[in-house]
């Protein structure tokens, strides 16, 4: 039943991660960039207001609902982080089901979501850190400090190694499915590197895919 259930969990992660990979190509970073004010203060109210509500469920639940009582304040922070991260793999199924994925709209929907979900993926692994580690501030401090070094990584040197993927990759005329299977293999990469390093892997998915989608090089067909 364990292997079951492990085999049944793995199937799930990757079919999310799939999903962030059509979210995140789908995205338009040009609308990002220029309504980056709009996006910004639309994610801060999606994550501050559900932070809020979250930790004021998480104190204020009855103790049998709590498997350690003595650590309602870890109950806590994860209930305000479960519910601050905007589950964009359901909006995105959502938006393919009613054609919307690719409209103004839609993508004006993504970059809100996409933009919490970078903040929230980083806290839950500062908090989950902090649950399986006995409340050791070090190791919450250390999955913070690694979330920003493996973002800024990630965007800089991380960035450029995807273009010069994807031109290596052009050159061969390998085409829309060569492009496809390796945003499949990087996302794949980039979620491993994070879970080694002790963050959510679909963290390391998202920002896989987000710097692909901003190659130059990236042909429009495989959206």
């Amino acid at each position: 039943e364990s292997a079951q259930n492990a085999l049944l969990t793995a199937v799930g992660r990757l079919g999310v991660l799939l999903l962030l990979v059509v979210t995140g190509l789908e995205s338009d970073f040009n609308l990002i960039r220029t309504r980056g004010s709009r996006v910004l203060l639309i994610a801060f109210w999606g994550t501050v207001v559900p932070l809020a509500f979250g930790a004021t469920l998480g104190l204020a639940a009855p103790d049998i609902l709590l498997q350690d009582p003595s650590q309602r304040v870890v109950f806590a922070q994860f209930m305000a982080v479960a519910m601050s991260i905007s589950a964009m793999a359901v909006l995105a199924k959502i938006l393919i089901d009613i054609q919307a994925l690719s409209r103004t709209l839609g993508r004006t929907m993504v970059a809100p979501a996409m933009t919490e979900d970078l903040g929230g993926w980083g806290l839950r692994s500062a908090v989950v850190s902090q649950a399986t580690g006995q409340a050791d501030h070090g190791q919450v401090i250390r999955a913070l400090v690694g979330a920003v070094l493996y973002l800024t990584a990630a965007f800089t040197v991380g960035r450029w190694a995807v273009e010069r993927l994807l031109t290596w990759i052009d050159n061969r005329d390998a085409g829309v499915s060569g492009q496809i299977s390796a945003t499949i293999v990087l996302t794949m990469l980039s979620g491993a590197a994070t879970h080694a390093l002790g963050l959510e892997p679909m963290l390391g998915a998202l920002v896989a895919v987000m710097c692909v989608a901003q190659c130059r090089l990236f042909h429009h067909e495989t959206d």
